[in-house]
């Protein structure tokens, strides 16, 4: 019953965009396609590249985009949240420059976007096998360019995996860079809680309280369940105060600009992106809400943070606290002041400016491997 409101919401949204999109997309709801790189007379960038592929991963077929104006710039793999929300789209309506200075590889994971096999019963979405899949794709991408290392992008979710992979695989990581880095969700979910308290009393929101309260009331009763359901009900008013996302956007404008401003979104993806941020987050649920990244503390791979200043949906400051504990041939964390929990997006300019002017030009000593 859950499953199927909250897709009818998302649905409602993605649908209410305007009938302007929908008169523009409902003709090619599967026909996704992403321009060639084209010089000022039309010809096509010599060395450039921009690809829908399937990859074979971890015995199924995964889907891929390659884009990048000259395809001797380093990779860059960017690893997207949830599990299950797709960004590839997001990423062309405001990361596009990224391109020009990186061979950009998006991923629909496992049960996610394209990748979604509505006919499988699910059970090999997990994040052990999501893990293995990022290894097998690594691999794929150095060997097909000739590489011996990839910058790793990872998003909320994506930054759980992006800090495994770099924990075990240093000799693989040009640089890490963790957007809305998770360390420990449990602790997170629990101070996201204390926050839209804290804002429902300043309000004097007498029913928010009550919801709150009633949501949250596993942060002092350990006995209490916080599920799916309760999260929904945190992260409703994450966003009503700030704490998802900070300032003018929010998830409605990033959905409209994904299907209005882009070749590769489409209505029936983002319906694919609601069920499979769905499916994928409650299978995966326990493993998220135990995921601690705590004894990871030694790396020897560059790592950066790319943490916007009013996170609540994944704690900036306990990502803060997390990050002074690293040891790492250099590391550096950036703050996003004008940004919650996907400054990528929402500072979409300096975040482009940090990973092409700061992250590639990473000059540190590497230890021995």
């Amino acid at each position: 019953m859950l499953r199927k409101a909250l897709l009818g919401i998302v649905s409602v949204i993605v649908l209410g965009l305007s009938a302007l999109t929908i008169a523009l997309t409902i003709g090619f709801m599967e026909d996704a396609s992403t321009p060639p790189f084209l010089d000022e007379d039309g010809n096509r960038v010599p060395g450039s590249l921009a690809a829908m592929e399937w990859q074979d991963i971890g015995g199924i077929p995964q889907w891929t985009l390659l884009r990048a104006r000259d395809t001797s710039q380093p990779i860059l793999i960017a690893l997207h949240g949830g599990p299950g929300a797709i960004e590839a789209e997001a990423y062309r309506a405001y990361n596009a420059e990224l391109e020009d200075h990186f061979l950009v590889v998006h991923w629909h994971q496992r049960g996610a976007g394209w990748t979604l096999d509505r006919d499988s019963d699910g059970s090999d979405i997990n994040s052990e096998r999501i893990y293995q899949d990022l290894e097998e794709l690594v691999e794929l991408m150095k060997t097909r360019f000739g590489r011996e290392k990839v910058f790793l992008v990872g998003h909320s979710w994506g930054s759980m995996i992006g800090l495994r992979y770099t924990y075990e695989h240093p000799e693989n990581v040009a640089a890490y860079v963790g957007i809305g880095q998770v360390q420990n969700l449990k602790e997170s979910e629990k101070l996201g809680c204390g926050f839209i308290l804290e804002k429902a009393q300043a309000a004097q929101d007498a029913d928010a309280i009550v919801e709150i309260n009633k949501a949250c009331a596993f942060v002092n009763d350990p006995t209490k369940p916080y599920d799916m359901e309760q999260m929904f009900v945190q992260r409703g008013y994450l966003s009503q105060y700030g704490g998802a996302f900070h300032g003018p956007m929010g998830m409605t404008d990033m959905l409209y600009d994904m299907l209005t401003k882009t070749d590769e979104g489409t209505l029936s993806v983002m319906l694919r992106m609601a069920e499979g941020s769905f499916d994928s987050a409650e299978r995966m649920w326990p493993e998220l809400m135990a995921f601690d990244a705590a004894p990871w503390t030694e790396f020897k791979a560059p790592i950066f943070f790319a943490l916007g200043r009013h996170d609540y949906q994944v704690n900036a400051g306990l990502a803060a606290q997390y990050f002074e504990t690293l040891n790492a041939p250099c590391k550096h964390l950036e703050w996003f002041e004008n940004s919650a929990h996907s400054p990528l997006f929402e500072e979409a300019e300096a975040f482009n400016h940090f990973m092409i002017n700061t992250v590639k030009n990473v000059e540190c000593s590497l230890p021995s491997l």
